[in-house]
């Protein structure tokens, strides 16, 4: 993870499965350039760069102190849950388009609609991604909540797109 262990909640540790990737695949950019911020234990990098995407390589281990967006055409990621205020207004300030996995209640929050104001668009699975734990013991065969992606920048055919 790309911020300080101290900085986060016990319960952010939970790795993408590559599926969550696989199931949007068509909406994401063949040609991009990939900064994936949060890639916790490695593996959501390189679930991205076995779906054919370039992923960059993080130079810093700070996201909000990092200048790797710069390098990049699309940020693409699972970011710390706990952290997502700061996070949706360091991507708000970087004006890159993104990809990221959210819990859905997120979208009903004023600090989401105050940063992006109606320039999301969303893409809404029918089903709960399963997230792993960094060291793969465990999973989390039940997640307790559904998530989606929110998209910023990503021109997509339209502004709800179920999957």
């Amino acid at each position: 993870m790309n911020l300080a262990k101290a900085q986060l909640k016990t319960n952010d540790e939970w790795m993408t499965p590559i599926s969550a990737w696989e199931n949007i695949k068509e909406y994401m950019p063949k040609n991009a350039t990939i900064y994936e911020p949060f890639s916790g234990d490695g593996q959501n990098k390189r679930n991205l760069q076995t779906l054919g995407f370039s992923v960059l390589d993080n130079t810093e281990d700070d996201f909000f102190l990092s200048e790797d967006h710069k390098r990049c055409t699309h940020i693409i990621s699972n970011p710390p849950f706990s952290k997502k205020k700061e996070i949706f207004k360091k991507l708000k300030e970087i004006e890159k388009p993104f990809i990221l996995i959210i819990p859905t209640t997120s979208l009903q929050t004023k600090f989401t609609k105050n940063i992006f104001n109606g320039s999301i668009q969303i893409i809404m699975p029918s089903y709960r991604i399963q997230f792993k734990s960094p060291d793969g013991t465990k999973n989390k065969s039940s997640c307790s909540f559904t998530s989606c992606y929110l998209t910023y920048k990503m021109n997509l055919p339209q502004d709800l797109i179920f999957i």
